[in-house]
């Protein structure tokens, strides 16, 4: 087994094959739901109920966010990539890759 880490994967930007795509994507994927939620809960704590007025606009973005976000379990993900560099195994396109 070889041991990848993120650094490794930047310095190697293609994939070897669908597993390793398939953890790249996971990664990505989770760290994106991670930003967005936070973007919109700091949205919320700034700009307080108003920010999910229709004159704002906002209101499209969180509700997108929170409608999106449980549609690709990132626990699922997060697991995947944590075999991908811990033990450097690569995982199998499931349902949830």
């Amino acid at each position: 087994m070889s041991t990848v880490t993120p650094t490794a994967w930047r310095a190697n930007p293609a994939p070897a094959g669908p597993g390793e795509r398939i953890a790249r994507a996971a990664a990505v994927n989770a760290r994106a739901t991670d930003v967005a939620l936070a973007t919109g809960n700091r949205i919320l704590e700034v700009a307080g109920a108003r920010a999910t007025a229709t004159t704002a606009g906002l209101d499209h973005f969180l509700r997108d966010v929170r409608t999106h976000t449980p549609h690709a379990p990132v626990a699922y993900q997060r697991r995947e990539v944590g075999r991908r560099v811990l033990e450097g195994e690569l995982p199998e396109p499931t349902w949830h890759s």
